[in-house]
């Protein structure tokens, strides 16, 4: 469910995408999707939380791994190159989803760190 949330939030902005059509390309019911989450916002939030919960497990791999330190740097600044380009589409195209995105976005990373 987190994919196809992501993907089409990103594609059309968070008050475009109805629960239905996150459940049809999910494969699920809207019920489950109500079931689950209670609201599209809270749907929203758990997405996002996915994803940069996804994020800081790629960092945790670099950062664990046996390459040397500058690569290790190297790599991180890459990842973090790619996911900046991804907010900063998302808050050219749909500056009203950012909101939902940054709201645990602090805690997550200060608790990584």
């Amino acid at each position: 469910m987190f994919s196809a949330s992501f993907e089409l939030v990103m594609k059309h902005g968070f008050d475009k995408v109805r629960v239905d059509e996150i459940a049809r390309k999910a494969r699920v019911s809207p019920a489950t999707i109500y079931n689950y989450f209670g609201t599209k916002e809270e749907l929203y939030q758990q997405t996002f939380n996915n994803w940069i919960d996804s994020k800081l497990r790629e960092y945790e791999v670099v950062l664990n791994s046996k390459i040397p330190f500058n690569e290790k740097i190297k790599d991180l600044m890459n990842h973090e190159i790619k996911n900046i380009r991804i907010l900063t589409d998302l808050g050219q195209e749909h500056p009203e989803s950012v909101h939902y995105f940054l709201h645990n976005l602090e805690g997550k990373f200060e608790s990584f760190m």
